[in-house]
């Protein structure tokens, strides 16, 4: 067991998000089958090629998502080759599929066919919409998702169209919610003996992400497209002499130095240390703001800036991360090779785990690579997964039973937990004495759900002895602090595993343990803007300030994390043995740009923003339509979709020019068909425009707000939108659930946030023991 996954059998059927589910298991240590169509995985021509040439066997993007799986091509329409899908299904712990809903189940080899043959199978199914609902049969890809979840209606800014992410982020998430989620599965499977079936849809994934609809469920409120300018308070991109540089003194202790730093008397009255205030003024602070920032170099204001702690970062391109000297102090990127291309540099994999460290063992493999010894499988008897007797009293949720210290903030973490919340981990959040304006906002409620809480202040001994005592009886600890602070506080990961020698421990620095920047301050955006993310996400035609400023990178880490801790949970469970994950939020950021760092490594390439450009595919974008903001994306894939496009067009002359007769000549002429189009969808709103495509095959999407999402009539046919009880001040309002359907254990994401310090007496008499009058000493001497 010198991986997490190695005793697990994975087999990968279908394209698009299966393929970013089955990487993460593979770099885990699960042996994964891709099993490719005739031709090969479609996603073998998705640029960019080694060399720009043209390959299947030189795909940047395929060689960087198919590291350690084992190859062979079946055509699942073929009766001979469905029947060796069955057979290797019946040898798997899981499925993981992306076909349209129905598919398998009309060929006979769908959930209810494999299970006959293997009753402990886990089967994963990611698609557009999922497979129940009245969406579920809507042609979906990427961007039409990123679109219909509301993620994409918070990227950008207010004067361009809403800008799509620049690497599948959607998808890439997508397929690690799935990751953990048959892990969890297999994790319920051990007790209960049978296997299940998972509906990953991807636009409940991306509803979890910063669209804004727990703000809408408790208090109406839309968030608008952000402005071109600051985004909350100070924090923004501003030129300097020499560059850009992005900075977030988001605390009032930051802002007050930032303040400070600049001098301006109108800055440091007293009124604009509200963070309300400062937002109702943000004309008057550029004002001041931007000529100030002109002033410096980078280096000078970013050494300044972190100098005062207020945090500060280069606003750099991506190829800058490959001559980092922080990357090269921890380690970031790794030297790889494949038989077609040679030496390569790849980001490593963040799961820094103590105990099964992710190896590489194969590169990406050839068409077919593997089959003759993926058929040899077939001969060989391979032991059934280990099966018990379920019994009236065995757990109802995944979880249960697993406890979990959570000492994370702010967005990543708390995302994390609440995941493992869902699936019955019974979550203890550790929480300072006071908060101020802990409980003034939708969001701490929305992603603390089912959490208990208890207070500490773990800067006193005897704080510090009850977080032992909780420790051994936990099995998980994960904290989000700068690098660090844990170790200060005599809770590094030696004082954790002596008090519980089978702890798993998740720590999830910015920039990492060691190097130049490990005790820089850092939040998502500080992150995204060092390692490439907010040069690269943004239009072919924008200004630099003009790129995102959300932080996507906090739940692309939160989804890291839960797996991290499933995958741990796994290997615990074989061994016996707990470990210590060290989760990089850089490497973590550095991962959703993967192909990009390999490109500039391998063709010396400097990147620059797309956009909307795409290479593969034409028309491809986000056209404006009838009303205030309005928005839909269409994206054809093929010669039919165009031509059923043109048909709902109603066949204007203008699409027969020979411009548009061919994919490769839409892509030559782009703009002039992005404008045919946009005098079409600007006579409809988006959902006119969305329901004629799609009626026709068509893969449309609306670009959809909170609001669109609350009222949205396929997710709540799906269960969706679900009603929580809060306690004061928020009360009963609705939210989104979870991110996935399973048949067997569905989650609970319907339990309320805890007050501050709720659950002390429960936790600290109940679990603990601890008498009541030391209780009450605690409270008096104010440790609790």
């Amino acid at each position: 067991m010198d991986t997490a996954l190695g005793h697990l059998r994975v087999i990968e059927v279908g394209s698009g998000a299966a393929i970013y589910c089955g990487h993460y298991l593979a770099e885990l240590g699960a042996d994964v089958l891709k099993v490719e169509p005739p031709g090969g995985d479609p996603v073998r021509l998705e640029g960019p090629f080694a060399g720009d040439i043209v390959d299947p066997e030189r795909s940047l993007f395929f060689l960087r998502f198919n590291i350690n799986k084992r190859s062979i091509v079946l055509d699942m329409e073929a009766a001979d080759d469905r029947q060796v899908f069955k057979d290797l299904a019946a040898t798997a712990d899981i499925v993981v599929e992306s076909y349209a809903p129905g598919y398998l189940d009309s060929l006979g080899i769908g959930y209810k066919h494999l299970r006959e043959t293997n009753n402990g199978l886990v089967m994963v199914s990611l698609s557009p919409f999922g497979q129940t609902g009245p969406f579920r049969t809507f042609k979906g890809n990427n961007a039409v998702m990123e679109a219909m979840s509301g993620f994409l209606n918070t990227m950008g800014n207010n004067t361009q169209a809403p800008i799509l992410s620049p690497a599948e982020f959607l998808s890439q998430v997508a397929g690690m919610h799935a990751a953990y989620y048959a892990l969890a599965a297999i994790y319920y499977r051990r007790e209960s003996g049978s296997g299940q079936y998972i509906d990953v849809s991807l636009q409940e994934v991306g509803t979890n992400m910063n669209t804004g609809l727990s703000d809408y469920g408790l208090r109406r409120l839309i968030r608008p497209r952000p402005r071109l300018g600051n985004i909350v308070g100070p924090s923004n991109i501003y030129k300097v002499k020499d560059g850009y540089v992005f900075t977030q003194p988001v605390t009032p202790r930051m802002w007050r130095a930032f303040a400070e730093w600049i001098g301006d008397p109108v800055l440091l009255q007293p009124e604009w240390e509200s963070l309300e205030y400062r937002q109702g003024n943000e004309d008057i602070m550029e004002m001041i703001t931007i000529p100030f920032a002109e002033g410096f170099t980078v280096a000078e204001y970013v050494a300044e800036s972190q100098r005062k702690r207020i945090p500060a970062t280069p606003l750099n391109p991506p190829e800058a991360l490959l001559e980092s000297e922080q990357a090269r102090e921890i380690g970031s990127f790794v030297d790889l090779h494949h038989p077609v291309i040679g030496k390569y540099r790849s980001i490593r994999s963040p799961f820094r785990m103590s105990e099964t460290p992710p190896q590489f063992r194969r590169p990406a493999p050839r068409t077919a690579e593997h089959r003759e010894e993926i058929v040899e499988i077939l001969g060989r008897e391979r032991t059934p997964p280990a099966k018990t007797t379920a019994t009236e009293g065995h757990r109802r949720l995944p979880l249960e039973g697993i406890r979990v210290l959570d000492f994370t903030r702010v967005l990543a973490g708390p995302t994390a937990t609440l995941y493992l919340s869902f699936l019955g981990a019974e979550v203890i959040k550790v929480e300072e004495l006071e908060i101020p304006n802990r409980d003034g906002t939708a969001v701490f409620a929305d992603l603390n759900r089912g959490k208990k809480s208890v207070t500490v202040d773990l800067q006193k001994p005897e704080g510090r002895d009850l977080v032992l005592q909780l420790v051994s009886k936990s099995d998980v600890v994960i904290e989000n602090f700068s690098a660090h602070v844990m170790e200060r506080l005599g809770l590094g990961y030696e004082a954790l595993r002596t008090a519980r020698p089978e702890i798993v421990a998740i720590s999830m620095p910015g920039f990492g343990r060691t190097g130049p920047l490990s005790e820089w301050g850092a939040y998502g955006p500080i992150i995204q803007a060092n390692l490439g993310i907010y040069w690269m996400w943004r239009h072919a035609d924008s200004q630099v300030e003009a790129g995102i400023r959300n932080p996507p990178l906090d739940y692309f880490a939160a989804a890291e994390a839960a797996l991290a801790t499933m995958s741990a949970l796994e290997y615990r469970e074989q061994t016996g043995k707990g470990q210590f994950i060290d989760l990089v939020m850089l490497e973590a950021g550095a991962r959703v740009l993967g192909p990009t760092y390999i490109d500039s490594f391998v063709n010396g390439r400097r990147q620059e923003p797309k956009g909307w450009k795409s290479e593969r595919y034409a028309p491809y974008g986000c056209y404006r339509c009838r009303g205030y903001d309005a928005w839909c994306v269409i994206s054809c894939e093929t010669d039919e979709e165009w031509k059923a496009l043109v048909r709902v067009m109603g066949g204007p002359a203008r699409a027969a020019d020979d411009r548009f007769a061919s994919k490769e000549a839409r892509i030559e002429n782009r703009a002039d068909l992005d404008s045919l189009i946009t005098e079409w969808t600007a006579q409809y709103t988006p959902r006119q425009v969305m329901h004629l495509l799609q009626r026709e095959g068509v893969p449309a999407g609306v670009v959809q707000n909170a609001e669109d999402l609350y009222y949205d009539y396929h997710l709540r046919a799906r269960g969706h939108i679900v009603s929580v009880s809060h306690p004061a001040p928020w009360g009963t309002f609705e939210l989104n659930g979870m991110t996935a359907i399973l048949s067997e254990t569905p989650g609970n994401p319907m339990s309320p946030a805890p007050a501050l310090g709720q659950h002390n007496q429960e936790i600290f008499m109940g679990l603990l023991g601890i008498p009541k009058e030391t209780v009450q000493h605690l409270r008096e001497r104010k440790v609790i």
